[in-house]
Formats: structure tokens, sequence, C-alpha cells
């Protein structure tokens, strides 16, 4: 059997069971766990769907086996999330926008590339 890639949400809001639901679609993907700012929403995602919770963010962006954030925050919340991820070279994946104003964004563009990383 092959390794499957790590990848952890950030985020556990309505678009996250979404997410848990087409998981299964991609077998080449593996779920370390999630994190959510609101920990009342957090347990109850992590509950329903038997998934590790992480304690913060940076949790996630310190888990060598997550190669991949997946980001389904507020999209005021997208920047300094893609930022910290994409700092602790992870590739990135993240509901739109990718931030709010535009300068972010060609910002974190800049970021990745010159990490060689991936961020979508």
């Amino acid at each position: 059997m092959s390794a499957r890639t790590g990848i952890a949400f950030i985020g556990t809001g309505f678009v996250a069971d979404y997410y848990m639901t087409t998981l299964a679609n991609h077998p080449q993907l593996r779920l370390a766990g999630v994190f959510d700012i609101d920990a009342g929403r957090l347990q109850q995602f992590c509950d329903y769907w038997k998934v590790h919770a992480y304690a913060s963010a940076e949790e996630v962006c310190a888990d060598a086996g997550v190669a991949i954030v997946v980001n389904l925050t507020t999209p005021e919340s997208h920047y300094a999330i893609n930022r910290a991820a994409l700092s602790a070279g992870k590739h990135v994946y993240c509901e739109k926008p990718l931030a709010m104003a535009a300068d972010e964004a060609r910002e974190l563009v800049s970021l990745a590339a010159a990490k060689g990383l991936i961020v979508a």
C-alpha cells in the first residue's frame, strides 16, 4: 500500500461537512485532523466524524504528518491562516477568496513560489 498524503482542515463549519462526505473519493489523502477556534463546534465535528482535534492552528502547521492545510475558515481569516501554513512549509488549499485584498493574495502566491509550495 502506498503512503497517503496527510491533510488537515482548519475550520469545521458547514463546508467542512461537505469535504468529509467527499473525502472517500480521494483515497490518496489521509485526514490527520482538524482545528476550529470555536471549541464547541470543533468537539461536535470531531465526535460526529471520529477525527482528531488539534489544539491550535499552530499545532496543525507544526505537524510533520500534514503536507496540505485545507483552509475552511471565514474569508476574513484566509490571509492569516494561509500565510501561517505556507510559512510552515505546507501546501494550501483554500476556499475562496485566497485573501480579502489583492496585494495580500499576491503576497501569498509569491510566498508559495519562493518556498516551492502550491497554493490553490
